[in-house]
């Protein structure tokens, strides 16, 4: 009886050690884009972007044409924000990211 109950406490820390490995895998994406101005359309070469609420924080500048890439955003809704030097900063609210 008791090596039933022993292989039955092994198969069980086993099924439990591969359900918490498979649900800390955590699906992530790559956003990308460019920053322009809204008036002139002119690029914005170190433009911050970053993900809201993000920890630890993801974020970027832009290079010298304005684009951008944010790698390893977790799937699901975000909120995305662009600052860059006398202008306003833009909130992007509600970004779906996608698998």
């Amino acid at each position: 009886m008791s090596k039933a109950i022993l292989k039955f406490n092994q198969i069980l820390l086993f099924l439990l050690l591969v359900s918490y490995s498979v649900q800390g895998q955590v699906i992530t994406q790559t956003v990308r884009g460019q920053v322009r101005d809204a008036v002139g359309k002119s690029t914005l070469p170190g433009a911050n972007v970053f993900v809201i609420n993000t920890e630890p924080l993801i974020g970027t500048t832009t290079d010298q044409q304005g684009n951008f890439e944010l790698k390893g955003v977790p799937v699901g809704r975000h909120a995305i924000k662009v600052s860059f030097l006398g202008y306003k900063p833009v909130i992007r609210a509600e970004v779906l990211l996608s698998s």
